[in-house]
């Protein structure tokens, strides 16, 4: 390591704030300090709108130099994710590994208040918390900063080539979007700015750890009957109380299911700090990957009467996330349908449509202290009891950080911007419709739709009679073994039109027409929109492109609507959500049982 540890780096030695980024652009290598480049520039403004003065911060990379094609990836080591030389799940080369020796020593130096970890490599560097993904032949790469972006989280003690304990551990980390990231994805901006203004502070007030909460979160896993049975009875006499008063009283709920068939357990919380997980399952110790009922058959009865009367009660005002499907299943087993007063993914919709809707998201937007805890225990499959109390915790901190999204957007649809001429209430005055819908949506999906099965029958023939000849009219005017004989693709025994992989090598290889690209993912593709611009572009070729858009669609109404799964009525059971558009029309989907599909493009009847 070089002598001088601050070579490449800039702002005060004893700054409150330390910013860390990756490595060197090009401008960067030439000027000799991090940040001066366009992403620098992004990076000003961005701390500008946050409160805070660039010259005040120190900054610094991973790698204070530039790497290989701007890719810091190229001072990794190709590899598995395991064995020597490898820290968390990369294997760092020489560059990289004084680098981070050299960061350390800066920090351990500075002695920040809190780091602003700016991308992947940065999260890689600072936390445990990264991942890492395969990326073919070449070295791995990290990945996290997506999902732990705006989670105040800790540095951690360890070295790249040691795991020597740190002169300053334990320093409070803020992983923050890259602003390279940010310039090629602009929507992200907000987000960051987000992080940085509401984060920061708290670190510099020294009020960073969930320990330093006032009061302190508590989760409780409700493994003793005595324990679940007091709670439920004790939320049942504050709901008789609220009922005959006419107070609110609000309930946050969350259940976890398995296997998209059951219950697995119940959470809820009566505010932001506190919540109860009731386990309904545990696995079976006797066959590998098999659960059984957690209580007794008369303890279970009492607990789900109890609950049962809970989620039923009218003094009672339900809070979900996505309640619509909870509810399914509440009303699939039990029969309840819980009385619902604020559902956090349909109010989000209502402040902010087409932005992200996700419990994650949401708590790290509206909560405020927040660390990312989604992978913590969602999917069960641990074999160990423990694994259920990981399941039961994660359970509970769904529901109170529900409750916590609820009273922060409440807030928000309730504010008046100043000099405005909005109604005295906000957006909270559309919340009542909004709950109308959720309403019309779940009614929609517990009666579902009457299905003629003889005209259904008679529709799959003619389906499959129409696709059919539409299949020895593609393969006549393009045989597969044109594909075959010129090598395009492997053998694979499916035909071209059934594979999007050999239709693109049909069109672009062997008719060499001009290639197009999805529009979002910018991969080469034949889908609808490009299968319409090659018809305006070729038109001697209307016929073939027309027969093949008219093979796709005859098999997604075969699948949509013959193949699609009916409940034991009879129906047709769609889910419906009332928030799935920015245009606020109701989407439609699989229920949560994986069944029913999308009914938003019913054929007339003539298409074939």
């Amino acid at each position: 390591m070089q002598s001088d540890i601050w070579a490449g780096t800039s702002g005060p030695r004893d700054a409150k704030i330390a910013i860390c980024g990756e490595s060197y652009g090009a401008e960067e290598r030439d000027a000799g300090e991090p940040f001066v480049g366009a992403a620098g520039q992004l990076l000003n403004a961005m701390l500008s709108e946050s409160g805070i003065r660039r010259e005040e911060c120190f900054l610094s990379n991973v790698v204070n130099s530039r790497p290989p094609a701007n890719q810091l990836q190229q001072w990794f080591e190709p590899g598995g994710p395991r064995g020597e030389g490898v820290v968390g799940g990369l294997r760092p080369g020489a560059a990289v590994v004084t680098g981070v020796e050299r960061l350390f020593a800066q920090l351990d130096a500075v002695q920040p208040r809190v780091v602003v970890a700016l991308g992947n490599y940065a999260l890689w560097a600072l936390t445990q918390h990264a991942g890492s993904a395969a990326d073919g032949p070449r070295p791995r790469v990290p990945t996290g900063i997506g999902d732990w972006r705006g989670s105040q989280v800790f540095r951690v003690e360890h070295g790249v080539r040691s795991r020597e304990r740190l002169k300053w551990p334990g320093t409070p980390v803020l992983p923050v979007l890259h602003p390279a990231a940010i310039l090629r994805d602009w929507s992200a901006r907000a987000v960051a700015v987000h992080d940085l203004r509401t984060r920061v502070p708290l670190a510099l007030a020294g009020t960073w750890s969930r320990e330093s909460r006032n009061p302190p979160y508590q989760f409780t896993a409700g493994t003793d009957l005595n324990t679940v049975v007091e709670q439920l009875q004790q939320w049942l006499a504050e709901a008789d109380s609220a009922a005959s008063s006419g107070a609110s009283f609000e309930l946050s709920y969350d259940i976890e299911t398995w296997k998209s068939s059951l219950i697995t357990c119940v959470g809820i919380a009566p505010d932001s700090n506190s919540a109860l997980s009731i386990p309904l399952v545990r696995l079976d110790e006797t066959r590998k990957g098999a659960i059984r009922s957690f209580w007794s058959p008369e303890q279970e009865a009492q607990i789900t009467q109890l609950l049962a009367r809970l989620l039923n009660h009218p003094g009672v005002g339900g809070i979900g996330q996505n309640f619509l499907y909870d509810r399914a299943f509440l009303w699939e087993w039990w029969r309840v349908e819980p009385r619902l007063s604020w559902d956090t993914l349909v109010a989000q919709n209502l402040l902010l449509p087409g932005t992200p809707k996700d419990l994650g998201h949401l708590a790290s937007l509206y909560c405020k202290h927040y660390r990312w805890w989604k992978k913590d225990g969602r999917d069960w499959t641990d074999d160990a009891e423990l694994g259920l109390e990981t399941h039961l915790l994660y359970n509970a901190e769904d529901c109170a950080r529900t409750f916590e999204v609820r009273v922060e957007q409440e807030r928000a649809l309730r504010e008046i911007r100043p000099d405005s001429t909005e109604h005295p209430e906000g957006r909270f005055r559309l919340w009542q419709p909004e709950l109308a819908k959720i309403r019309l949506a779940w009614e929609m999906q517990r009666r579902g739709v009457r299905v003629d099965q003889q005209r259904r029958a008679r529709l799959a023939l003619d389906l499959i009679e129409a696709r059919a000849a539409l299949a020895v009219w593609l393969e006549a005017i393009a045989p597969q073994e044109i594909l075959d004989r010129e090598g395009v693709t492997p053998k694979s025994g499916t035909r071209w039109f059934d594979s999007p992989r050999q239709t693109a090598a049909l069109v672009y290889e062997v008719l060499g027409l001009r290639v197009q690209r999805n529009r979002k993912t910018g991969a080469v593709s034949t889908d609808d929109e490009a299968c319409n611009t090659l018809k305006e572009l070729y038109p001697r070729l209307v016929a073939l492109f027309e027969s093949l858009l008219e093979y796709r669609s005859i098999g997604v109404l075969y699948s949509t609507f013959v193949e699609a799964k009916l409940e034991a009525d009879g129906k047709f059971h769609a889910s419906f959500n009332p928030a799935g558009t920015v245009t606020f029309r109701f989407s439609s989907g699989k229920n949560p049982f994986r069944r029913g599909g999308n009914l938003q493009n019913i054929p007339a009847g003539d298409e074939t």
